[in-house]
């Protein structure tokens, strides 16, 4: 965080420009902008080929994250009785985030000179590996949280088969999306007025390669 107004992400591991570039000057082209401003990116070339360093985008010091305002909000709204709500407690967020990501993705399917087909589908052998890439992050669940999860055989049998229902799909339509889309990533401004989705750069510390999901 440099003066409170920038905040500036290196990357533990170097990513392509192309993607983290595209992916946020497309939605600004395609008119979202609730995120912070994107200053620019700092690249390495080496030859032909250019690998993200870091990037810089604005710092919002007064707003806070999901995991605050959001279990504030839940922790009102439960404490009362049903018929004590009125639609008005700090818990009825529900619409207004979803509105919000919404607006998001409609963004992200929206034509724009950075990406003039957003809108891209897919088949066959690439829908196959997202069946593999799947399957390969439910086993490494298993593994790390034996522990917590207890019964694994029952959950193994049940994850496997919704991996399996992902290759009986013949054609499916992808776009830009967020990556890690969770509350945490979804900032209120300090007077409740405003909501604004970050991190559309990527996770810095993440050793698996930036890239577009579907």
């Amino acid at each position: 965080i440099v003066d409170d107004q920038l905040i500036v992400k290196w990357f533990s591991n170097p990513a392509s420009p192309e993607v983290v570039g595209v992916r946020l000057h497309h939605l600004r082209g395609a008119g979202f902008s609730e995120m912070p401003r994107h200053y620019g990116e700092v690249t390495w070339q080496d030859g032909a080929t250019a690998t993200l360093v870091a990037t810089v985008t604005q710092f919002l010091p007064d707003a806070r994250d999901g995991w605050t305002w959001c279990v504030e909000g839940l922790r009102a709204h439960v404490a009362h009785s049903p018929t004590a709500c009125n639609g008005s407690c700090p818990g009825w967020f529900a619409a207004e985030l979803g509105a919000m990501l919404g607006r998001f993705h409609a963004a992200a399917a929206t034509p724009t000179s950075v990406l003039p087909q957003p809108v891209v589908w897919v088949e066959g052998d690439e829908i196959a590996r997202w069946a593999s890439r799947c399957a390969a992050r439910v086993r490494e669940a298993l593994t790390v949280y034996r522990t917590e999860l207890g019964d694994t055989d029952s959950l193994t049998s049940l994850w496997a088969s919704e991996v399996e229902r992902i290759t009986s799909v013949e054609r499916a339509p992808t776009v830009v999306v967020h990556g890690d889309l969770h509350v945490g990533q979804i900032l209120r401004s300090i007077d409740g007025s405003e909501l604004t989705i970050i991190d559309l750069e990527g996770d810095p510390l993440d050793s698996r390669p930036t890239a577009f999901e579907s």
